[in-house]
């Protein structure tokens, strides 16, 4: 007969074909991915895009070879599996069977024949009845009755029992605060310890009420209810039980309460019994997973398990390798009866039973903590959850340890180390005790450097904080210097010291041999803008505000653009240091004062000045921006024009009249200041009260006199002022050249303009009555009565004075600057010989004083020279 076929274990195995098909959809579905995003990336981007997926499927391309290769050995290693898994069977067999025999010969000894009864055999074989047998006392007492009992009989009995064992146990019997919940049915009752035991107890007695030393309970049923435990075996039910019922009848002469007997011995079983599973769960982890990484002892003395997990991990204390003093002791412990308990405690809830518990310790550092153990807590829950708590410890050490400027954050397993974009991921493997070092860009595949810190840390006699610290700064340093180099600035060493590192361009370079950098503390994580010479002396230093985002070449050409910002920002600094401005630097609110919208990742302060002016309307704070090579400079303007006049634009400057706003865009400080002259004298203009506004811009003021002279004051841009009067026939344009020059920007001088045009008002009206009128300067004017005839008009500060004058030919005298004969104007009588000392006009009268001997006529400052004018042109005359 051909002995049987070893089955074919199956169980736990994956076929290769579908690892080979699963891995071929995933790279499919990463590439496809992939070819998404990459046109949406800088070309720095896609290739380390495109490395880390290659760096990734390599590592599982290595994998799937290995098993590729394995293969062809598997044939060999899947018959040991079946060999080994038949062996272990027939194993399994070989021990049932010895358990079978066990249990046979224990319940053939309850099965034993009494002796051959001769006497009975004679009656039976030779009569055919059993009467001796009958007759027998022994037969009355054990042979059962021939009449059956009934269904009812058998009810009644258990009803019986039923309320026999109520009775007793609501009268009577003291009752463990464990036994509270119990069940009374089918003549036993119940008592359910959750997540222990269930035990059924009956009794024989017939008086509930009798003592304790008469009333007989015994155990007819028990179960374990421990978790992840399947069934109770027939041999713990018939030990417990049989135990149980000895120690009772040993308590019976005592007359102590059975109840708390019984769940003292039953509850010290089930834990001990848990502490025997739990030991066997560390045993074979410690054979499986935990292989090498843990230690189990059983002390069956005490008993106690004690755990020592981690015996590779060593501590270092100045240059000594001291072996691990960590460990987990699982122990049977009994506490005292808890106060409250023992207030609240009475016959149906008692506290006088043995507290014992299974308490878990953990030993570390010198130190000792109890964790607390769930019904449902295996060995390796508990060994995860201490080497958890374990884990956060010396993470948390280290990040103690690193540098206060290294912004790390503890989670409830590992410790971000912020780096840029991206974590560094400090773990600790729950098996070995080694840190783990990840990346949060790719943490399947961590980067070669972090591997090799890994290893640095395990062999290494230094902490793990230093390599971190060290390789925290190298990391930075080398990301900084080749982003940087792609972004076309340059890492430059000597100017300024470590935790800076600093990059420049060429082009940073002033003509004063002042060098432009970007700084960036690698402690701090700031950025700065610094000035410095060859010495490496700081000139002017400017932090940048960073906000988080990814250090790209995009992000440096943005700080280099920052910088270019910041040189204007300085230039106009110097100006207004060389003017005695005062100026402050303002942090700006994120998205203020921004014309484009550029990414987040950086912004800048602005600068804010405080410009020289007497000018109640025109607010002197002025803030200065940088932006595309141009310092802007915005400022505001309280004057609203009472006309409609919103935006206006002159070279570099918009002005929003309507807002009030203005702003300027200039290479350096001196355009600017220009455009504020002109807006100062603009406003100034604009205030006055002596002449009507009706229209303002930069480039001039459109005014009225009289509601009838319209002239135009324009600002040149020299600073000087110059005067147009629309209409061509107007009398002022005889003086406009003059007036221009008592023209200033002050809305307090524009009274002389006004005074000079009142005054002058009646001597230029004449033109108007067809005199000719002369003007040789705002103060001396001639009216022409004939070409050798005429009035000299004097203006000064106590009023006005006329003359009649006539000229005579001189050849003697030549103009300089002509060939022609210059005339000669000396006074005549005829203005006193015509009037006489009377115009007719006692109001005009009493403004005139006459000189006859100086041949003049006085007015003063108040006197309607107009009106006087008129007057004397209509006096009959004699040439």
């Amino acid at each position: 007969m051909d002995p049987p076929a070893i089955p074919h274990i199956t169980q736990g195995f994956y076929p290769l074909p579908n690892i080979i098909e699963t891995y071929t959809r995933h790279v499919l579905n990463e590439l496809v991915s992939l070819a998404e995003i990459l046109p949406s990336m800088s070309n720095v981007d896609k290739k380390r895009s495109i490395l880390d997926w290659l760096l990734r499927s390599r590592t599982y391309t290595i994998r799937l070879l290995i098993l590729a290769r394995w293969v062809h050995f598997s044939p060999l290693v899947h018959r040991c599996i079946d060999v080994v898994a038949f062996l272990q069977g027939q194993k399994f067999c070989y021990q049932n069977l010895v358990h079978v025999l066990q249990t046979i010969r224990f319940q053939m000894s309850f099965a034993r024949l009494r002796n051959a009864d001769l006497l009975t055999a004679l009656d039976l074989l030779s009569t055919g009845t059993n009467v001796r047998l009958l007759n027998a006392p022994s037969s009355r007492t054990y042979v059962l009755p021939r009449n059956e009992i009934s269904t009812k009989q058998v009810l009644q009995a258990l009803r019986t029992i039923n309320m026999i064992l109520r009775i007793r146990l609501d009268l009577h019997e003291v009752i463990p605060s464990p036994f509270r919940k119990f069940v009374i049915n089918n003549g036993r009752c119940t008592f359910t310890v959750p997540n222990e035991f269930s035990i059924s107890m009956t009794t024989n007695s017939q008086d509930p009420s009798s003592n304790t030393s008469y009333f007989q309970w015994f155990a007819v049923d028990f179960n374990f209810l421990l978790p992840n435990y399947s069934s109770t075996p027939s041999k713990f039910k018939q030990l417990v039980e049989h135990h149980v019922n000895e120690q009772i009848a040993l308590r019976l002469a005592e007359q102590k309460p059975i109840l708390p007997l019984v769940y003292n011995i039953v509850h010290k079983f089930c834990i001990f019994q848990r502490l025997n599973l739990l030991s066997q769960e560390a045993f074979q982890l410690s054979r499986q997973s935990w292989l090498g990484h843990l230690r189990t002892i059983y002390e069956e003395s005490v008993p106690q398990i004690r755990l020592y997990y981690w015996p590779q991990l060593t501590m270092r204390k100045d240059g000594k390798v001291i072996p691990s003093n960590h460990y987990i002791c699982l122990c049977a412990e009994t506490e005292d009866t808890p106060a409250l308990e023992h207030i609240l405690s009475t016959r149906k809830s008692n506290c006088e039973y043995e507290h014992i518990s299974l308490k878990a310790k953990w030993y570390h550092n010198d130190e000792l903590e109890t964790i607390s153990l769930d019904a449902s807590t295996s060995t390796q829950v508990l060994l995860l959850k201490v080497t958890e708590m374990h884990a956060r410890l010396i993470l948390g050490q280290i990040q103690k340890e690193l540098h206060p400027k290294i912004f790390s954050e503890l989670t409830d397993n590992e410790l971000k180390i912020r780096l840029f974009d991206r974590d560094i991921i400090v773990k600790v493997n729950s098996v070995s005790g080694r840190l783990v070092l990840l990346s949060s860009n790719s943490p399947l595949s961590p980067p070669r450097y972090l591997r090799a810190a890994e290893k640095n840390i395990a062999l290494s006699s230094q902490s793990a904080s230093q390599i971190l610290n060290r390789l925290y700064f190298f990391c930075i340093q080398t990301e900084l210097t080749e982003v940087a180099s792609c972004a076309d600035l340059s890492s430059v060493q000597g100017y300024i010291s470590f935790p800076e590192l600093a990059f420049t361009k060429k082009i940073w370079r002033r003509k004063d041999d002042l060098l432009w950098i970007l700084s960036f503390n690698v402690e701090t994580m700031d950025w700065s803008v610094k000035l410095v010479n060859f010495t490496g002396q700081i000139m002017f230093s400017q932090g940048i505000s960073t906000t988080e985002g990814s250090l790209t070449i995009e992000s440096f050409h943005r700080l280099a653009y920052l910088l270019e910002i910041q040189s204007l920002l300085y230039d106009a600094q110097s100006a207004c240091y060389e003017r005695r401005i005062s100026f402050e630097y303002l942090p700006t609110p994120s998205k203020a004062l921004i014309e484009n919208n550029y990414t987040p990742f950086v912004r800048t302060g602005s600068l804010s000045i405080h410009m020289p002016t007497n000018i109640a309307d025109l607010c002197p704070l002025v803030f200065i921006r940088a932006h595309d090579g141009f310092i802007i400079f915005e400022g505001r303007i309280m004057h609203r024009p009472p006309f409609k006049m919103e935006v206006e634009t002159f070279g570099t400057c918009t002005i929003n009249w309507k807002k009030g706003r203005f702003t300027v865009r200039g290479k350096t400080f001196n355009d600017f200041e220009q455009i504020w002259k002109r807006i100062c004298k603009v406003v100034s203009l604009s205030k006055t009260n002596c002449f009507e506004v009706n229209l303002l811009t930069l480039r001039f003021v459109d005014f009225t006199y009289l509601k009838q002279h319209k002239f135009r004051v324009t600002i040149i841009d020299d600073g000087a002022f110059s005067i147009y009067f629309f209409d061509p026939e107007s009398p002022f344009q005889l003086i406009a050249h003059y007036l221009k020059n008592i023209f200033t920007d002050n809305a307090h001088d524009m009274q002389p303009l006004k005074i000079i045009m009142e005054r002058t008002k009646g001597i230029l009206e004449a033109q108007q009555m067809g005199y000719t009128v002369l003007a040789r300067s705002l103060r001396e004017y001639r009216i022409l009565f004939s070409a050798r005839q005429g009035i000299q008009v004097s203006l000064n500060r106590f009023g006005c004075v006329l003359q009649d004058v006539y000229s005579l030919m001189s050849s003697a005298v030549k103009s300089e600057s002509s060939q022609s004969l210059a005339q000669q104007w000396e006074p005549c009588q005829w203005l006193n010989s015509v009037w006489e000392g009377d115009l007719g006009d006692d109001e005009l009268n009493g403004q005139v004083e006459a000189s006859p001997e100086l041949h003049l006529l006085k007015t003063m400052k108040t006197a309607d020279l107009s009106a006087i004018i008129k007057k004397i042109l209509s006096i009959p005359r004699k040439y």
